[in-house]
């Protein structure tokens, strides 16, 4: 994910992932320079798709996995 892909909305920078695992139960990890981070918060839109919400954007990796 980089920088230009978040969008400040609010006071709030977000961005959507289309992830096509066909689920809502996921397992979500986020890093940046082999880190794991927490963001302000993620939200799961529909079973292909989640946004994630944090207070700046930043070049991350997003792996998304199914718990199925």
């Amino acid at each position: 994910m980089a920088i230009s892909d978040w969008a400040l909305i609010g006071n709030e920078y977000e961005t959507s992932v289309t992830h096509n695992l066909r689920t809502d139960n996921l397992t979500i990890s986020i890093f940046k320079d082999n880190t794991s981070l927490s963001m302000n918060n993620v939200e799961i839109i529909d079973s292909n798709t989640i946004k994630i919400y944090n207070g700046e954007p930043m070049n991350c990796k997003i792996v998304i996995l199914s718990k199925e």
